[in-house]
């Protein structure tokens, strides 16, 4: 287990070190935009890859974990559990246009407790992306693009070829409107993040029924 653990704990410590180095790029004024859009291009790649990584190392944790586990039920026949993450949340593993399963479909190929195949569904979306993306760029070639510096924050066109298919981005102008949209898609653990120009940091108040504090 030391093994496994080792190398899931040095995939979050590359993935911290990346982020940490955007914001350290966001300092520098020493370099041209190309130069600088070139180096966040090259670390988001990086993420990627590592991001990718980290769910099949996760998994094999898991695996280990799992047999130990004893069903008190005698009449649920135990599967041992694959190393790769692909194979339990997939129907079909191809590179693009995979079918994921649902919570049931997974319970039926790999016999396990409904919050172990809650979780792996809940993740499901986010890994199948993640994939899709990270398969993109080491496979096909495709790259993240020219990256825009605009008031110390970095930014992408959201049609930038290799994330123009995963985009779920939704322009909402009335800020009313973005809340009540936002409360609807919402689900219980999830992060919600406001960021950008205006007002809009309001919207983290008054999502969580809070009055914004006034500044007199």
């Amino acid at each position: 287990m030391y093994k496994p653990l080792h190398i899931f704990e040095d995939g979050l410590i590359n993935i911290s070190a990346t982020l940490s180095k955007l914001e350290i790029y966001l300092s520098m004024n020493s370099f041209s935009n190309i130069t600088l859009s070139r180096f966040v291009a090259s670390d988001l790649e990086y993420l990627f890859i590592q991001l990718r990584s980290l769910f099949d190392n996760l998994q094999i944790i898991i695996k280990l974990i799992f047999k130990d586990i004893k069903f008190t039920d005698k009449d649920i026949k135990k599967k041992e559990l694959p190393d790769s993450f692909s194979k339990i949340v997939y129907k079909n593993n191809k590179s693009k246009n995979g079918i994921l399963r649902t919570r049931d479909e997974i319970i039926e190929k790999y016999p396990m407790p409904i919050l172990f195949a809650e979780a792996y569904v809940n993740f499901g979306l986010f890994y199948k992306n993640i994939r899709e993306i990270r398969d993109s760029i080491v496979h096909d070639g495709k790259n993240c693009g020219f990256i825009f510096s605009i008031n110390k924050q970095f930014g992408l066109s959201i049609e930038t070829e290799l994330f123009r298919l995963y985009s779920n981005a939704v322009f909402i102008k009335d800020l009313k409107k973005a809340e009540a949209y936002v409360k609807k898609i919402a689900r219980p653990g999830d992060l919600v993040v406001s960021m950008g120009a205006g007002d809009i940091y309001k919207v983290s108040y008054s999502i969580n029924g809070r009055s914004f504090p006034s500044s007199t």
